[in-house]
């Protein structure tokens, strides 16, 4: 707004003597005029004679009051640090704002806190904790504690309400092996059907969603060896005979030559006539007619000693 044009730039009311009185020109009135009307335009007011108040109105509306409920549109930029005292509400639009859904950001003297409904995501000022819902979230910081976080816990699957897997200790009939999983049968004693009799072993289980079509595979103690089996029929639960999977090629109960120089080859047995342990050669045992006898071919007029 341009000033008054006088020496000093003010008014002067003049002594009718030695000093005449500020004349306004128009130009100077309408440039007031001008300068109010812009105010009440920018404040959404129409001027009303008939209103003496209304230029403080509308500076009321436009000026940024620091007390009471404000509604302040548009985008706003914080260039330094904004603090603010009482939390924060937030939502992503007014649709979501008008139907209750906000997310409050707070802090109290030991966490910091996100609440969402009956959701509390908590960052704690100690032990690198982090929560959700009273629940530690764990992460490379913050690790599980075995007093507080482990002792107690389930400790199989069906703990945790996982039914159709299991990994557990067995004893009983193999043939009641039905759910897929991984059994352990750290003894002989009590249980049937075994891949190898009297010997301890791993069973695994495999049926998925066919109870009727199970097929199991075992791995007896302190070996290599792998035996397979499955049902044949679900209708009466009739069972194949365990096979080995793991094998050199050659059959069970063959005779084999070797050089003479050869003592005790591994995994093979003199036919002289001799017992063995049906636990050591299951495979032989049943090869020969659930027999523990060897075949005797040391008879010298056959060339074998």
């Amino acid at each position: 707004m341009h000033p008054i044009e006088t020496p000093d730039k003010t008014f002067h009311d003049g002594d009718g003597v030695s000093e005449l009185g500020t004349i306004l020109p128009a130009w100077w009135l309408n440039q007031v005029q001008s300068e109010l009307l812009a105010v009440l335009t920018a404040a959404g007011i129409q001027p009303d004679k008939s209103q003496p108040n209304q230029l403080l109105a509308a500076l009321n509306r436009l000026a940024v009051v620091t007390t009471g409920d404000q509604t302040i549109t548009g985008q706003k930029t914080f260039t330094a640090q904004t603090q603010f005292q009482s939390g924060i509400h937030l939502s992503a639009n007014q649709t979501n704002w008008n139907g209750g859904h906000k997310a409050y950001i707070g802090a109290a003297a030991d966490n910091a806190h996100i609440v969402f409904g009956d959701n509390t995501l908590r960052l704690h000022g100690a032990n690198n904790r982090i929560s959700y819902n009273n629940h530690d979230i764990f992460h490379k910081a913050n690790k599980p504690r075995f007093a507080e976080d482990i002792k107690g816990k389930p400790n199989t699957l069906s703990g945790y309400g996982i039914g159709n897997f299991k990994v557990e200790t067995f004893r009983g009939d193999l043939n009641t092996l039905k759910t897929d999983g991984i059994y352990s049968l750290p003894t002989a004693v009590g249980s049937s059907n075994l891949p190898v009799e009297n010997t301890a072993c791993h069973i695994q289980v495999i049926a998925g969603t066919q109870p009727g079509w199970c097929r199991q595979l075992g791995y007896p103690a302190y070996t290599s060896d792998v035996y397979e089996r499955h049902q044949t029929s679900s209708a009466n639960d009739n069972w194949s005979a365990w096979k080995k999977l793991n094998s050199d090629g050659i059959p069970a109960g063959a005779i084999v030559s070797f050089p003479k120089a050869v003592q005790n080859p591994a995994g093979y047995l003199k036919a002289n006539g001799t017992t063995f342990a049906q636990n050591t050669f299951p495979d032989l045992y049943r090869a020969l007619g659930n027999s523990n006898r060897l075949p005797d071919l040391s008879r010298t007029d056959i060339g074998i000693t």
